[in-house]
């Protein structure tokens, strides 16, 4: 799967633009105004698109940067959009030993971008890699995932939906049978913060 990741996936910026030509067209009917009312909401949003084009390429140059400072400079890495703007924006590179995130506005930071390190069961990752569940979420998330062993099982995250710690897709991939990985049916398991209320 390809992914430009260039605008949440919920941006009204992107969205206000066509429905209100689509309501201006509607309420215009037949008049030119509607056909005017179409192509200059698409333009805007089309607009949009290409301005957070611009921005996701400030963001990378300034990560790029970060990252080779620490030595990661050909890490894996992606860079999203926060939810309905693209404005502010993060960044995840994998490490040997993890993966790091490093977050930037575009309005207020200036200096160099700053990451924060956190920790992934590489080793049972890569212990668990022939099981079909892992190749298959790894195929999918192109390698953007936690590895955490949880009661015995071998949880995945999807690194690229949600923020730290609690991302949106987990699941149960594997269970610790005498030292190996076991598969199991994928079962998604909910963040701590949806289990605690």
């Amino acid at each position: 799967p390809a992914m430009w990741s260039s605008v949440f996936i919920i941006d009204p910026l992107y969205t206000v633009w066509l429905l209100m030509g689509c309501l201006v067209a509607w309420w215009a009917r037949a008049r030119p105004l509607a056909q005017r009312a179409l192509v200059l909401g698409l333009i805007l949003s089309s607009g949009y698109l290409g301005w957070s084009l611009l921005a996701k390429a400030q963001v990378d140059r300034a990560a790029d940067e970060a990252l080779a400072r620490m030595g990661l400079a050909d890490a894996p890495r992606f860079s999203v959009p926060m939810p309905f703007n693209t404005l502010l924006w993060r960044v995840v590179a994998m490490t040997p030993q993890g993966y790091v995130v490093g977050d930037r506005s575009l309005w207020a930071d200036h200096g160099p971008m700053q990451f924060t390190g956190y920790p992934s069961n590489v080793q049972a990752l890569r212990q668990a890699a022939d099981i079909p569940a892992v190749a298959r979420l790894s195929w999918f998330n192109h390698g953007f995932m936690r590895a955490q062993v949880q009661d015995g099982e071998l949880v995945l995250s999807d690194l690229r939906m949600g923020l730290e710690p609690d991302y949106n897709f987990n699941f149960a991939v594997a269970v610790d049978q005498a030292g190996q990985w076991q598969a199991l049916a994928p079962r998604q398991v909910a963040p701590a913060y949806r289990q605690a209320g």
